[in-house]
Parts: structure tokens; C-alpha cells; sequence
């Protein structure tokens, strides 16, 4: 039964429950191990092998996120924090002394309620250029930064008019352009295509771009999902965890669970310093805190 609920993973472009099944694979390593083990108890040279191949194929998988990789020579450096606040979390103090205590320059928020908002209206203070679309539900997003925001603006690239917030910081010679965005959770077969159908806007506008690009949110959706494949076919996109580890993001509230639905992706000559998760804020994601150089 493990090994069926395991390859249906692989077709999580056709059904919901099937891409539900395809995050688990951290999971599924492990209940492969101890089937692994029970077997060896029993002698059964057969299912011995066979959970061997599928432990030697997961960790094979996942060697991506852990052979490290040889940084270049980089002039410039910025630190950008990505948080899924939760609409309805209260711990507005938290928040603003992680932040201060991170002192990013770039700050993308998701979950942006009109609450939120107000609690956190010091931020323009210190963060004087910023895109923000507070909303009631659960798809409000923001973008806070020390640089200026040069062709900013909140893209509706759906008909459900979801906010993806955009924008261009220049930095010495370079230019960055950073994207905000958050996804429908997959739950029932109407919000998985949804979600898909804003990965596919989301992927065609970026492929429309030329310059470095950075992509940060909230993607209700893991690497082990072959649907991330429709955000990053014919981009320039890497996954900024690579050679950093996994790094779930989430559940913060079910400690059991640890999947990586929390993104950034950098474009060619970004180079990723460090990536790591931050502290709970009372939301039921960890921040992701992202430097990068170039």
C-alpha cells in the first residue's frame, strides 16, 4: 500500500489527491526505512531489495538539496525575507522585532490583511517604497523596500484577480526585479486548478522577462510536485534550497509536518549566500530569509 500511495505521487498533474500525495516524500522515506528494517527482522530477501531501490531512489532525489555549491566572487549583497503572516494571527509585536532584528532590505508578505496593514504601517518608515493589496481574505500581499521600486505595480494575471506584486530595485549597475506571490491551496479538484492556472500566468509572465528576477511566496506547493514544473518550464528559475538543505516552511502549528510550500527562485547570475527558515511568528509558516549576491 505504501509503495502504491508512493507512485501515484508521479501523477499529480492529474488529481488533487494525487498531487496531495506527491509533497509526503520525506514521509515516504521514512516509512520505507522501516519497512526496510521489519523486513530485514523477517528474513524476506525480496521486499528487502525492493524497499532498498525505493530508499536508494528517494535520497538519490534529494541529493540536489545537499551537494553544496562553489560560490563565486560577488561584489554586491541583498537579504530579503519572505513571510506568510496568516490573516488571523495576532502576534503583531513578533513580527515587527523579527523584523527589525533580520533588518532585511526587501520584505514580500502574504496574507496581508487590512490589519495587518495598519499594525505594521511603521514599516514605511525604514521601508519607504512599497506595493501593498491588503484584502479580507486570505490572498492580500505586500512588498516593503529600503530601494527604490521602479516600474511597481500589482498584477492581476488571473480572472479570480489575485495580487502578484512587482517591481525593479536597482542596486549599483544592477537590477533586480522581485515578484510576489500566493497560491490557491490545492484542496478539491476547483482550487488545484486554479493554482495551476495561476503557476501557468505566473510562468508566462516571467518568461516575458529579461533581466534578473527574483520569485518569493507562498506556493501551496512542493519541489516533489510535478505541477511546480508549470511555474519554472522555459525559465530561467532555480530553486534557491539547492545545495541548503530542504528547509520546510511548513506547518509551524502541526510540528509533524515539514513541507516546503514557501519559495524563492533566482534567475542566472544570482548567486544564494545563505538561505535558512526563521523563527515562528504565530503563523502557520516560517519566514524564509534569503541573501544573495552577485
Amino acid at each position: 500500500m505504501l509503495i502504491l500511495f508512493f507512485l501515484l505521487g508521479f501523477l499529480a498533474r492529474f488529481h488533487y489527491l494525487f498531487d496531495l500525495l506527491s509533497h509526503f516524500r520525506l514521509y515516504f522515506l521514512l516509512g520505507f526505512v522501516i519497512l526496510f528494517f521489519v523486513s530485514i527482522y523477517f528474513k524476506n530477501k525480496l521486499l528487502i531489495l525492493i524497499h532498498a531501490i525505493f530508499i536508494i531512489g528517494i535520497l538519490f532525489s534529494l541529493r540536489q538539496f545537499y551537494i553544496p555549491i562553489k560560490e563565486t566572487n560577488h561584489t554586491q549583497t541583498l537579504k530579503i525575507i519572505s513571510l506568510n503572516i496568516l490573516s488571523q494571527n495576532s502576534e503583531y509585536e513578533k513580527v515587527r522585532k523579527f523584523i527589525k532584528k533580520e533588518n532585511p532590505e526587501i520584505i514580500t508578505i502574504q496574507e496581508m490583511s487590512p490589519k495587518w496593514e495598519q499594525e505594521l504601517n511603521q514599516l514605511k518608515i525604514e521601508y519607504p517604497y512599497f506595493l501593498i493589496e491588503s484584502r479580507n481574505d486570505n490572498f492580500g500581499i505586500a512588498i516593503y523596500s529600503k530601494y527604490p521600486l521602479e516600474d511597481a505595480e500589482i498584477l492581476h494575471l488571473n480572472k479570480e484577480n489575485i495580487p502578484y506584486p512587482f517591481g525593479t530595485v536597482k542596486i549599483n549597475d544592477q537590477s533586480i526585479s522581485i515578484l510576489g506571490i500566493h497560491t490557491m491551496p490545492p484542496i478539491g479538484s476547483e482550487y488545484f486548478e486554479l493554482r495551476n492556472r495561476q503557476l501557468k500566468s505566473v510562468n508566462e509572465f516571467i518568461k516575458q522577462q529579461e533581466g534578473e528576477l527574483i520569485l518569493l511566496g507562498d506556493l501551496n506547493c512542493t519541489s516533489f510536485s510535478s505541477n511546480l514544473n508549470i511555474l519554472l518550464e522555459g525559465t530561467r528559475l532555480r530553486d534557491s534550497r539547492l545545495g541548503k538543505g530542504i528547509q520546510g516552511s511548513w506547518s509551524a502549528r502541526m510540528k509533524l509536518f515539514y513541507l516546503t510550500l514557501d519559495h524563492a527562485f533566482v534567475t542566472d547570475k544570482i548567486q544564494v549566500l545563505d538561505r535558512r527558515i526563521g523563527e515562528d511568528l504565530g503563523s502557520d509558516h516560517y519566514p524564509v530569509i534569503l541573501n544573495v549576491g552577485w
